[in-house]
C-alpha cells in the first residue's frame, strides 16, 4: 500500500470520525442546556463513537504502524504504537464510566466533550506530523 492510499484511508476515517465528534458535541450541548431527553441518546452515540475509535486504532495499527516501521523507523512506530496503548486504556476506562448508568448525564456529557476535545487535537497532531503530503516529519 502506497504511502498515499495510507493517508486518504486513515485521514478518510479522521473525517468520519469527526463527523461523529460533532453529533456528540451537539447532544453534549443539549444536555448541558438542560435537555434530559438527549441523555439515552448521548449515551448510545457516545459508545458507538468510542468503539468506532477502537477500529480507528485498528486501521492505524494494519496500516500506518508498518509504512512508519519501513520508512520512518522504528522510534515512529513505537511511538504510534504506545500511543495506541494508552488510548485503547482510555477507552476501556471509559467505557466502563459509560455504562454506569447511575451517573448524571451532565458528567456523562463532560466526560465526552472532554474526549472529542482530545480526539480532535490527536488527529490534527497525526495529520501534520505522520499524514502530511510529503509523509512523516523527521521528527515524528
Amino acid at each position: 500500500m502506497s504511502f498515499r492510499e495510507i493517508r486518504q484511508e486513515v485521514v478518510e476515517d479522521h473525517r468520519v470520525l469527526a463527523q461523529g465528534l460533532d453529533v456528540i458535541e451537539d447532544l453534549c450541548a443539549r444536555i448541558e442546556a438542560g435537555e434530559d431527553k438527549a441523555a439515552a441518546a448521548l449515551r448510545e452515540r457516545g459508545r458507538g463513537l468510542y468503539e468506532r475509535f477502537a477500529a480507528h486504532l485498528v486501521l492505524e495499527d494494519r496500516v500506518l504502524v508498518p509504512y512508519l516501521q519501513a520508512t520512518a523507523g522504528s522510534e515512529s512506530a513505537r511511538q504510534l504504537t504506545a500511543e495506541h496503548r494508552e488510548q485503547r486504556e482510555l477507552l476501556g476506562y471509559l467505557l466502563g464510566r459509560l455504562a454506569q448508568s447511575g451517573r448524571p448525564a451532565v458528567l456523562v456529557a463532560r466526560e465526552l466533550r472532554e474526549f472529542a476535545a482530545l480526539l480532535r487535537a490527536e488527529m490534527q497532531s497525526e495529520e501534520e506530523a505522520l499524514l502530511g503530503p510529503d509523509g512523516p516529519s523527521p521528527a515524528a
